[in-house]
């Protein structure tokens, strides 16, 4: 695990923490991107000054001092599909999906037989 700037220990994000994110803002800071990556604020902030970014697809924007992420490029450079995984990760609402078995012989539609 990568020391961030105090001496302490980065937190990565998890995926559900970074889909949230994404779902959520459109952008984020250094920080955030540095905790998806697992690496520390100084070394995301200095990748950030050097234009290293780009080559990951990750688009930067400086706006004064402060640095704009754009989260939906941090999801595709971590090969996070935001709408399969939030479907996949607990979306309770959705009916549960029964597995096809073939059909035999014996199995057709009663439905129009008399009885």
């Amino acid at each position: 695990m990568t020391l961030g700037a105090s001496g302490g220990a980065v937190k990565p994000l998890t995926r559900a923490e970074l889909i949230k994110l994404a779902e959520t803002s459109p952008t984020t800071n250094l920080v955030m991107l540095g905790r998806a990556l697992g690496v520390s604020e100084p070394v995301i902030r200095e990748r950030a000054r050097r234009g290293e970014l780009a080559a990951l697809g990750i688009r930067v924007n400086r706006l004064g001092a402060q640095w704009r992420v754009i989260t939906a490029d941090i999801l595709s450079a971590l090969g996070i599909d935001s709408e399969t995984d939030s479907a996949r990760s607990g979306d309770t609402e959705r009916a549960a999906i029964t597995p096809l078995r073939p059909m035999g012989p014996h199995d057709h539609d009663t439905a129009g037989s008399a009885a």
